[in-house]
């Protein structure tokens, strides 16, 4: 019997590079019928770490990264990967340093049951809270995407176009679109910028070279527009509460002598425009659909 519902991920060296792939695992691993986790070739015990998980659902898949593709398309190459060894009708992509919340889970699983009598809807989307510094600090404002396609219909012709932030389909002409989509009405906690701030700068050196060498800061978090962020008062999902009060990056605070780019500048115009119209300016790589009336 095919499984209705499936997870992915990838991962290589988690462990050094601090994101919390363990917890990532298990905040969804209840829900689904099957979890296929590709681990490239890693020299800190991230497979082990995986393993050690100890549940018949997971499905481990070794990988070898090719690193000499531009633009961190590796990313997108073991998304595919991981997406083509399942079968199951519905597929939810989730990486390395994303949590869901426990209170989602049954928003996510009622939100699959209603699309699944809906054949317009090739996806369902995520709501994006992005930590940044310290776990009760997040990104505001139309530079971050506030939503994201996380769960596929498996009958598609999905890919996966440039660093596995997205999803496209591929029609028949071999023309790429961006999926049709509901909400799930489920959040996706975004950790990336939460991790210690040496792992995050091992990981900027890391893949430096994939993204043509930029220049890597030596104080990552701090060099941000302060009006970038908000607090957050909310609850974190209880599986991640070790992870954030020992491995999370806490004593952060913006640098006070941060010169605004041009680009810092362009969001502030834009988020004041947003603000006024009532507008969502931010990324989207998706259409969504409109209630049947």
């Amino acid at each position: 019997m095919e499984p209705r519902l499936a997870a992915i991920t990838f991962l290589r060296n988690g462990v050094r590079l601090g994101y919390p792939f363990i917890e990532s695992i298990r905040s969804v691993l209840s829900i689904v019928d099957e979890f296929v986790v590709v681990v490239g070739e890693s020299d800190d015990g991230t497979l082990d770490a995986v393993r050690s998980i100890g549940d018949s659902r997971l499905r481990v898949v070794e990988s070898v990264w090719n690193t000499s593709v531009p633009n961190g398309f590796v990313y997108a190459q073991q998304t595919m990967l991981a997406l083509f060894q399942t079968r199951a009708r519905w597929v939810l992509s989730i990486q390395g340093d994303e949590v869901v919340h426990e209170d989602d889970l049954e928003k996510l699983q009622a939100a699959i049951e209603a699309a699944d009598s809906d054949p317009r809807i090739e996806a369902l989307t995520f709501e994006y809270l992005h930590f940044y510094g310290r776990p009760d600090l997040l990104g505001r404002g139309s530079r971050w995407y506030r939503r994201e396609v996380r769960l596929l219909r498996n009958a598609k012709r999905f890919i996966v176009p440039s660093d596995a932030q997205c999803y496209t389909i591929v029609e028949r002409n071999r023309r790429m679109r961006y999926p049709n989509t509901r909400p799930s009405g489920a959040r996706m906690f975004h950790y990336g910028w939460l991790r210690p701030t040496e792992a995050h700068l091992s990981k900027a050196l890391e893949v430096s070279a994939m993204w043509g060498g930029k220049i890597v800061p030596a104080k990552p978090y701090a060099q941000v527009d302060r009006r970038a962020l908000e607090s957050f008062h909310g609850t974190h999902p209880r599986v991640a509460q070790t992870w954030l009060a020992t491995v999370a990056n806490r004593e952060f605070a913006p640098d006070r002598n941060y010169k605004l780019t041009l680009r810092d500048r362009r969001f502030r115009v834009k988020d004041f425009v947003e603000r006024a119209l009532r507008a969502d300016f931010s990324i989207k790589h998706f259409h969504q659909l409109r209630a049947l009336s």
